[in-house]
């Protein structure tokens, strides 16, 4: 499901409120451009430099939670580039990730503690992933950086582990396999169960300092459902949230009034990168009456949507991930074909082979994010 339609799908189904009450919030319809110079004046006090803002929470929180719109190489660059900060300024000590299935958790960390990088056990392992089209250079560089990190440690020090999240659903079975409306649902609930009780056992029980990466979706802190909010509420005072930019969606793919808002407070500070606190600022009250959020929970304000949030770049100058050669093979050439069809990286009919398939998706990740598609 597309993020912007499994946001709205997950906030209908149960709603949670925990923030503050409605009487504070803030019409972003009301605002005047003077209003503007109030918010930028929260950046320039309380904002932080993006890695300097995890490490910044890292260290006060067990585990900080980054959301992500998928296959940004800008996002996928800002988890790679933290790896070593966190470790060596945070204490962290573990990336848990939505982008490995749990059952592969051994396998990477064999690969992340090896004496050299094996590329090709690398694309093998997330190859052997839930989504038959995710072969995205970016995600395996988070792996490469874990193992530079470990590889420079002294032969005494704690390695940087990693665990898998995803369980073991298919993209293509949750698609295109017969099944009724509730086994779908249970599939998703499953997933999430699954990221549950593995942040549970490789972070939480053993006060394991992590990094969290995962889809927007499974952050939200407004679901009682989602990985986010389970473990918000679970283990209060212990974890904090981090969206990445996106656009918040306002229907028929037009970006909403809260994200156009946010540019031009950004824009206002020369589009320098960001992290900032939005729960308990200015920002978190916020309300976007017009975006799909407010039809599915009308009194939602952006501290609902996140605790914090970072800032790299407009949406217009982030970029699509890069594609990584040769990963549709003969095998997984079926599964993926219908799959890449239905979400436009390919025209339907166009790829007869796996050979084809794989260059045709090199061609459409080379190029710039859609920012309706965020």
């Amino acid at each position: 499901m597309p993020v912007r339609l499994m946001t709205v799908w997950l906030c209908v189904l149960l709603a949670a409120p925990f923030a503050a009450g409605q009487s504070d919030r803030v019409n972003i319809a009301g605002l005047k451009p003077a209003d503007l110079e109030s918010y930028v004046e929260v950046l320039e006090k309380r904002g932080a430099a993006p890695i300097d803002y995890l490490v910044r929470k890292a260290r006060k929180f067990d585990v900080v939670m980054v959301g992500e719109v998928h296959a940004v190489r800008e996002n996928c660059r800002l988890v790679a580039d933290a790896i070593g900060p966190l470790y060596h300024k945070a204490g962290v000590r573990q990336l848990a990730t939505e982008f490995l299935r749990s059952r592969n958790t051994e396998r990477v960390n064999k690969l992340v503690t090896g004496a050299k990088w094996d590329d090709a056990k690398a694309v093998d392992i997330q190859r052997d992933g839930p989504w038959p089209t995710w072969g995205y250079r970016e995600y395996l560089d988070i792996l490469k950086s874990v193992w530079q990190l470990n590889r420079a440690l002294p032969g005494g020090a704690e390695r940087f582990r990693v665990a898998g999240l995803d369980s073991d659903w298919t993209q293509h079975q949750l698609w295109f396999e017969e099944m009724d409306r509730r086994k779908r649902f249970e599939i998703r609930l499953a997933r999430e169960k699954n990221m549950v009780a593995v942040m549970e056992r490789a972070a939480f029980e053993p006060r394991r300092k992590t990094i969290v990466h995962v889809g927007y979706s499974h952050s939200i802190l407004c679901h009682g459902l989602r990985l986010g909010t389970v473990l918000y509420k679970k283990y209060p005072g212990r974890m904090f949230q981090v969206a990445l930019h996106q656009s918040v969606p306002a229907g028929r793919r037009k970006v909403s009034r809260l994200t156009k808002f946010l540019e031009t407070v950004l824009a206002a500070r020369d589009c320098r990168p960001v992290g900032f606190d939005v729960m308990g600022t200015l920002f978190g009250n916020l309300h976007d009456d017009k975006a799909l959020w407010a039809r599915a929970r009308p009194g939602y304000r952006f501290s609902d949507m996140a605790q914090g949030y970072i800032f790299l770049a407009p949406l217009d100058g982030l970029h699509r991930v890069t594609w990584v050669k040769g990963f549709i093979t003969p095998d997984t050439f079926k599964k993926a074909l219908p799959v890449a069809e239905r979400v436009g990286y390919v025209k339907r009919g166009t790829c007869p082979d796996a050979e084809t398939l794989d260059r045709k998706l090199a061609e459409w990740f080379d190029g710039r994010v859609d920012e309706k598609k965020l």
